[in-house]
């Protein structure tokens, strides 16, 4: 099936109360670009954001958990569009390249 690329500043839905949309923040690999974006991976962080019931709100920063079980970047799996982060998904992506699974 596969999905758009995600990467670095595309959104996420977070699926909290306190902060319900959020944006992919800088991935730990720094080489591969997709249309001008640094490629985002699994384990890749989420901006820190707050979470729980409002309030208390604390912060967290969550890791992305979905990803393509076969196409690699920078020797860690493709994340897309729709994969898991947080207690939701990556919501957007690149416009022009799509992951296989």
């Amino acid at each position: 099936m596969g999905g758009l690329a995600a990467r670095e500043g595309d959104g996420y839905t977070t699926g909290h109360l306190c902060t319900t949309e959020s944006t992919l923040d800088t991935p730990s690999q720094n080489k591969v670009t997709i249309q001008g974006e640094l490629a985002a991976r699994l384990t890749d962080k989420g901006k820190t954001h707050t979470m729980g019931l409002d309030p208390p709100c604390a912060n967290h920063t969550p890791a992305i958990s979905g990803s393509s079980t076969k196409v690699t970047i920078a020797d860690n799996l493709a994340a897309r569009k729709s994969d898991s982060i947080d207690s939701d998904k990556i919501s957007t992506g690149a416009s022009k390249v799509t992951i296989g699974d």
